[in-house]
């Protein structure tokens, strides 16, 4: 019988760390924005962590169990998520996402901005304080690109937006510690990434 026990709490192991799987597309152009979800549950709702490399930049909140990715950059790109499972065993899976340049268009696969034919002319952006509580992040470029921005918290939180000059909430014990952009226009794309550390808090 104690063997039998024994048996049976192995298989409930094992069976903690089958394999998960992510839905969505398995091919995109670029900038086709797209959803994908995994279908198990972790223990709480914001027990996801979604990371992303190559041509795909994640534009929601990575802690979810559903992300929405945008292409930047033809060439082979891999989401992954990584969570506690509701029965406490870490379970991480990944999948492959073939980013393809748009069909029928002379418009040329948006590329890290290297070549001196990008038409990106943001070089930095300024940071206001519009209240006490909230921050306007401004693009120094009059031109219409495409803008994903993510705020990092000293407490982990993580929000993003879309806008072309957002506003991010803050407070004395929760501040920001970085914050990145990615800008993406038809032919190539840009990211900044800016810390915000303790003295400058101390003097803003």
């Amino acid at each position: 019988m104690k063997k039998l026990s024994q048996l049976f709490l192995v298989l409930i192991s094992t069976l903690g760390f089958s394999q998960c799987e992510i839905t969505g597309k398995s091919s995109l152009a670029v900038g086709e924005k797209s959803s994908y979800n995994i279908k198990k549950d972790a223990q709480c709702k914001e027990c996801y962590r979604w990371t992303s490399t190559g041509g795909i930049v994640v534009e929601s909140d990575n802690r979810l169990d559903s992300v929405a990715i945008m292409p930047v950059n033809a060439g082979n790109s891999t989401l992954s998520v990584q969570y506690i499972s509701e029965n406490g065993n870490i379970t991480k899976c990944s999948k492959d996402i073939s980013i393809l340049a748009k069909e029928d268009s002379e418009e040329t696969p948006a590329e890290t901005a290297k070549k001196e034919d990008c038409d990106i002319d943001v070089t930095n952006y300024e940071t206001r304080k519009i209240s006490n509580d909230r921050l306007g992040f401004f693009s120094n470029s009059s031109k219409d690109f495409s803008y994903t921005w993510e705020v990092l918290y000293k407490n982990g939180q993580k929000q993003y937006s879309t806008e072309k000059a957002p506003q991010f909430s803050y407070s004395k014990d929760n501040q920001i510690v970085t914050v990145s952009v990615t800008v993406v226009s038809k032919s190539c794309y840009k990211k900044f990434t800016k810390p915000y550390d303790d003295n400058f808090w101390k003097f803003f």
